[in-house]
């Protein structure tokens, strides 16, 4: 399983959150406690949705059952391979 969708979910509520804090920091002078807990709290939710994005991708991509690649892998993919292929079997043959 890959982690492209905690790293996105993670960096998008740290631009997010500390955009937040440096914005009532210049206003106010100071952030309140809530500005500071809501870092690790909204970096756990973000965790998670990310690794729910994560679990969603990979059993879009294969057989749950089998653990194969499914279909709709394959019809994505097949392209790839085929010219793979016949870059490797020109290669051989020169």
């Amino acid at each position: 399983m890959r982690y492209t969708g905690r790293i996105s979910s993670i960096l998008i509520v740290m631009f997010i959150q500390t955009s937040y804090v440096i914005y009532y920091f210049h206003r106010d002078g100071f952030v309140d406690i809530v500005g500071w807990i809501a870092y690790p709290v909204l970096l756990l939710i973000s965790y998670w949705t990310g690794l729910q994005y994560d679990k969603a991708n990979y059993y879009s991509e294969r057989d749950p059952l089998t653990n194969l690649f499914n279909r709709r892998f394959m019809i994505r993919k097949f392209n790839k391979y085929i010219k793979l292929a016949e870059k490797r079997r020109s290669f051989l043959f020169c």
